[in-house]
């Protein structure tokens, strides 16, 4: 494998890809992530606490998708190694139309930190070590969130990606009720440009 190609696929792993949004609204929240959404980099939480990101780059025809496939399934095996069984499981990688997609599942947002190098968490709204000051309803009414960041919740951190201005979209399981850092795409999806933290707030069904 080239040097350059190597580049690229390390990128890839570190969410460095950026691609304009042209990406269907969605009016439920989905269940996993395909190639079929792969309109620009997706982080989907699920609610048992798992999270799944799709990644998508520009990928030349003289690159086999093959070679893409080893790469990968080689980084998620030493993670593996280091980190348990089942920490990161490679769900697809696949090439179509000048376009190299990676689906990743992680067991939590720990490990999809650990992974991509980059900070994550999930879990209950008062447990955000780093909160924003301020967070906006889907209607853009700001609130202090020292009042809303509460058990009530559930909550996202998404730290600013290791290789700096990567935009990517977080998909919730539930309609979010507050965020910060980002644009309210659909009611389930915040998008942020990776050049600031991004968090969302969401009740979960019970």
């Amino acid at each position: 494998m080239t040097k350059m190609m190597k580049r690229i696929l390390a990128a890839a792993l570190a969410l460095s890809m950026v691609f304009a949004c042209g990406c269907a609204l969605f009016q439920r929240a989905p269940e996993e992530l395909t190639a079929e959404l792969a309109q620009m980099n997706t982080i989907l939480v699920h609610k048992d606490g798992s999270v799944e990101s799709l990644l998508v780059e520009e990928f030349p025809d003289t690159y086999q998708v093959e070679e893409l496939k080893t790469y990968v399934e080689k980084a998620a095996a030493a993670f593996n190694a280091e980190n348990g069984e089942g920490a990161v499981t490679v769900k697809d990688v696949s090439a179509a139309e000048g376009k190299a997609v990676v689906i990743l599942q992680y067991r939590d947002a720990a490990d999809f930190a650990a992974f991509n190098n980059m900070e994550m968490q999930a879990g209950v709204g008062n447990h955000v070590s780093n909160p924003p000051a301020k967070v906006l309803n889907p209607k853009g009414e700001e609130s202090e969130a020292v009042l809303v960041l509460t058990d009530q919740y559930q909550a996202v951190y998404l730290g600013v990606p290791a290789e700096g201005e990567n935009a990517y979209r977080v998909i919730v399981p539930s309609k979010v009720a507050y965020y910060d850092g980002g644009e309210l795409t659909d009611a389930f999806t915040v998008t942020g440009d990776g050049t600031k933290p991004l968090t969302v707030l969401y009740k979960v069904k019970k």
